[in-house]
């Protein structure tokens, strides 16, 4: 029973955590890679790499832009089938 509490407790705050983060336009590195489902220490290194682009007003605190981050998502598209094969086709058309 207790158990069962804890779990609903723990989907609550992940459901607070995700609207908290929808209605920003700048999140924090915790917010961020909630928002992403990766690992803190998994967006520190795409940070540090610079693969992703973060803003760090005073020095302290890092911050990620959310369009940006989309942004960064929509770049990792992969084609589909159907995609490769109309293109293959254009190609060999021209």
């Amino acid at each position: 029973m207790e158990s069962t509490l804890l779990l609903e407790i723990e989907n609550l705050k992940k459901t607070i955590e995700k609207s908290t983060c929808l209605n920003k336009e700048y999140l924090t590195l915790e917010e961020a890679a909630f928002f992403l489902g990766i690992s803190k220490s998994a967006l520190y290194k795409k940070k540090a790499m610079g693969d992703i682009n973060f803003y760090q007003p005073g020095g302290k605190m890092i911050y990620f832009k959310k369009s940006e981050l989309i942004q960064w998502i929509e770049k990792g598209k992969l084609q589909s089938v159907v995609e490769v094969l109309n293109e293959s086709s254009n190609y060999s058309k021209s």
